[in-house]
């Protein structure tokens, strides 16, 4: 069976009555072409005109601001123009009649003409509605859901548990036999808890409600499914009846192309077409075409997660999922209930944690990122994802700054779920601290190797070898580290200040031995996740290959990605304190021109190569190339000067979240309101915007700062070198530089987020702009708003900018030869996180 459901969580009346009129447009489709049965087949086809024509729709044509579309829209999502293709280009018009479909698509047409006020339905009460074809014509089923959500006590905590203020529903008898069949019946009979009022109804009390936010609707939906199918209609009498299912999600402004489900299903089979449960979910990248890459200046495409992080987490099954555009495989349950009892988070008056039931939950509504959490405990449990990076699903972007919003979301999520990890201290836990140690043994050996004078290998220290064995094993890379020295020697590329060569060759041989231990980790690491393996199918116990390995460093990654965010205020805070004449160091132009080449053929090699693999498997697979781009790149560099004092932002919001979630049982799985029509994205945009306009301002500044300097000893008659030595010079010089680079790369995203369009009232026409005067125009605020955003938001400067920081990673070796200062910010770019 193939079920579509529309989950409407604010009960509105026009919005069932549209469903009910496009279920008529569905069931008037002409079920049989020449006397044969063809009803699944014309479907198809008449929705698959349907979906081209609307696929390309914008919020400005069709979103909740406009009363009534145009004649020419309204005829594409009235399905009417559709239906104009499928007569003259797919000849329907000699299958027979049309006539119920075209009264239908009338119908459904009028009702899409009114305007976009909405009735709000009884919001105490679940709201449910199914179609099923007639007499078996497909295997289609469609539902209409609006989940009950009864106003609460503001007084009250909005908790996930019993309480007063809030709704519940009692089960009568025991909970483990009640059927699955009663429980919307049981729901509409629920009632709010109302302090010092005992209704002494027998039974078990279970919430209603335990998430307020999208988790709690996709897992009603999950559970009303695991219900319906076991309807008579809709069972197979076989083993289909005990196989796992797919639960694919789309959002609200997305819309999945036809070959949406023939190009992700496939990913769950293996070579041999066997189910492979090891799949946990598949997830295609979110395309808005109204956004293109060049000028999506707050990257609301995701362009630098999804054509660059996802591509090479793809390599080890790592992608994490989005939300939206992902396809989960569901288990099927060990028993029929819809039930599940758990410890209750809360103490009661009794100060004991007593046993409270509650609806199954497949997503977690213990965070706002339900999509995180649920990726992170299917890598963590040995699973992994498939990404399908093709252009499955067309979305309208939001004329708001919603994709700063979801950052600051993901950020604050993955705080509480790093929280709630160590909280919980169970099995996941375990397998999580296996990866932690590992990377923080790296971490230490890399800061072991950088502060101490090592010469001993780690085996010799643990007596397991001699240090005559070690030292037979070095002696032909000892020779081969001499002769590379003695040539760099002669040719004064270790730096005129060092006397004796034998300091580099003790370096280079430290370094040689942690590339060796390394070597053998990795090597005992893949041999004990080899054993593991044929031992036990468990993966929660131990890491069971290399690349759930790589998927567990992926989910280390997702969980802290937020504790980096320091490094971004350390560089930018050291460039600064080096542009005021105030960095004294050294370095040999030589030896830093070889270290930065060095570090770009890794790091571009690597992406680009990763890319191009990709790419290519995606061609021959699909016939479409989806590559890594430079504006992925460029994006990706913006994000980390951007969301930087946000990630601090959301380490404190999420400290504050978890703690109302685990001591008094708040549901966290929703946004609040902040009081006064401001949400938590406002705050989240205003700080990006303030930021990012100290970052552009500050190094004009320091310019000016410069230049004044520069003058004021000029008039004073006193020599630069007796204030600043020339390696100050130097430093403040490439600082000035990297802080310019930088403020390049944050001049669109900045200028957008002050000269973004607010608005009729607030933007000048080209009408008014060409009626306009030169003298009001200079004193008019909305004229200079105008050139503002000509002059800077323009494709072309775009095209422009994007290349600068690329630009400057490639001639960082030919400015080492002016000052090697430029090689510090390659030896950091090789500790930032990406």
């Amino acid at each position: 069976r193939y079920h579509v459901v529309l989950l409407d969580e604010m009960h509105r009346a026009e919005m069932k009555i549209c469903w009910q009129r496009f279920i008529k447009v569905v069931d008037a489709i002409p079920g049989s072409v020449n006397g044969i049965d063809a009803y699944q087949e014309n479907l198809a086809e008449f929705f698959g005109a349907w979906c081209e024509e609307t696929r390309k729709l914008n919020l400005q044509q069709i979103g909740n601001k406009v009363a009534v579309p145009e004649q020419g829209i309204l005829d594409k999502i009235s399905g009417l123009s559709a239906l104009r293709i499928v007569r003259q280009e797919l000849g329907w018009s000699k299958r027979g009649p049309l006539d119920d479909l075209e009264r239908a698509l009338l119908e459904f047409a009028k009702d899409l003409e009114t305007d976009n006020s909405f009735t709000q339905g009884n919001i105490n009460r679940d709201d449910v509605t199914d179609w099923a074809p007639r007499q078996g014509r497909c295997f289609l089923r469609v539902h209409y859901i609006a989940r009950a959500r009864p106003r609460e006590d503001e007084r009250t905590n909005r908790v996930q548990h019993v309480a007063p203020g809030t709704w519940y529903y009692t089960i009568p008898g025991d909970v483990d036999k009640t059927p699955a069949e009663d429980w919307l019946t049981l729901r509409r009979s629920s009632v709010e808890m109302v302090y010092g009022i005992d209704r002494d109804q027998a039974g078990t009390k279970v919430p209603l409600r335990t998430s307020r936010g999208k988790s709690g609707g996709l897992n009603f939906v999950n559970n009303y499914m695991h219900v319906i199918a076991r309807r008579e209609d809709n069972v197979y009498g076989d083993d289909q009846d005990f196989c796992p299912s797919l639960f694919s999600v789309a959002h609200a402004r997305h819309q999945y192309q036809p070959d949406f489900m023939t190009s992700t299903v496939p990913h769950f089979f293996d070579k041999a077409h066997v189910l492979n449960e090891r799949v946990a979910y598949t997830q295609c990248p979110l395309h808005y075409h109204t956004t293109p890459d060049k000028t999506d200046y707050l990257d609301s495409n995701h362009a630098s997660w999804f054509r660059l992080t996802c591509m090479i987490r793809q390599c080890c099954g790592g992608v994490f999922s989005c939300g939206s555009n992902c396809t989960w495989l569901v288990q099927p349950e060990a028993d029929d209930s819809v039930w599940m009892k758990r410890k209750a988070r809360v103490r009661s008056k009794k100060r004991m944690r007593m046993q409270e039931v509650f609806e199954k939950q497949f997503f977690s509504e213990d965070t706002k990122v339900e999509d995180t959490a649920g990726s992170l405990q299917a890598m963590l449990s040995g699973k992994h994802a498939q990404f399908v990076n093709r252009k499955l699903s067309y979305g309208m972007a939001k004329p708001d700054l919603g994709a700063i919003a979801s950052r600051q979301r993901w950020s604050e999520g993955g705080v509480v779920l790093l929280l709630q990890q160590l909280h919980r201290c169970g099995a996941d836990l375990w397998i999580l601290l296996v990866a932690a140690l590992a990377a923080l043994g790296f971490m230490i050996s890399v800061f072991r190797l950088v502060t101490w004078d090592v010469e001993l290998f780690l085996v010799v220290r643990l007596r397991i070898l001699s240090q005559k064995n070690v030292e037979s094993f070095l002696e032909p890379i000892d020779r081969w580290i001499n002769e590379i020295l003695s040539k760099f020697w002669t040719w004064h590329l270790l730096g005129t200040g060092v006397e004796n060569s034998q300091i580099y060759a003790t370096m280079l041989r430290q370094v040689v031995m942690w590339l060796i231990t390394l070597v053998v980790v990795v090597l005992t690491l893949w041999g004990l996740s080899t054993f593991f393996k044929m031992c036990t199918k468990n993966a929660r116990l131990f890491p069971n290959s290399l690349r759930h390995w790589g998927r567990l460093a992926v989910s280390l990654q997702s969980l802290t990605d937020f504790m980096w965010y320091w490094t971004a205020f350390v560089w930018l805070g050291f460039n600064v304190f080096a542009a005021l004449g105030n960095a004294r160091s050294h370095f040999e132009y030589g030896g830093v021109i070889m270290f930065t080449v060095a570090i770009n053929l890794l790091s571009w090699g690597m992406a680009i190569a990763n890319s191009c693999r990709y790419s290519l498997g995606q061609s021959m697979d699909a016939n479409e190339i989806a590559s890594m781009s430079i504006d992925s790149i460029w994006r990706s560099n913006q994000q980390f000067y951007m969301m930087a004092p946000v990630h601090l932002y959301s380490i404190v919001r999420g400290i504050g979240q978890f703690l109302k979630w685990r001591f008094y049982g708040v549901d966290i799985s929703y946004w609040e309101e902040a009081g006064e029509g401001d949400d938590q994205g406002k705050r989240t945009v205003s700080i990006v915007k303030w930021w990012t306009l100290l970052l552009v301002l500050l190094p004009v500044g320091l310019w000016i700062q410069a230049l004044v300097a520069h003058l004021g000893r000029e008039t004073s008659n006193e020599l630069e070198e007796a204030t600043m030595t020339t390696s100050q010079i130097e430093a403040a010089w490439a600082a000035r530089i990297v802080l310019t680079i930088v403020a390049l790369d944050l001049l669109h995203p900045c200028a957008f987020l002050f000269l973004r369009e607010q608005g009729s009232d607030k933007e000048l026409g080209d009408e008014q702009a060409k009626k306009i005067r030169w003298s009001q125009a200079v004193c008019n605020s909305r004229w200079w708003r105008r050139i503002l955003r000509k002059v800077v938001l323009n494709p072309f400067l775009a095209s422009v900018l994007k290349y600068v920081g690329p630009a400057y990673f490639l001639l960082l070796p030919l400015l080492c030869l002016w000052t090697t200062w430029f090689g510090v910010t390659a030896s950091f770019m090789l500790v930032t996180p990406a």
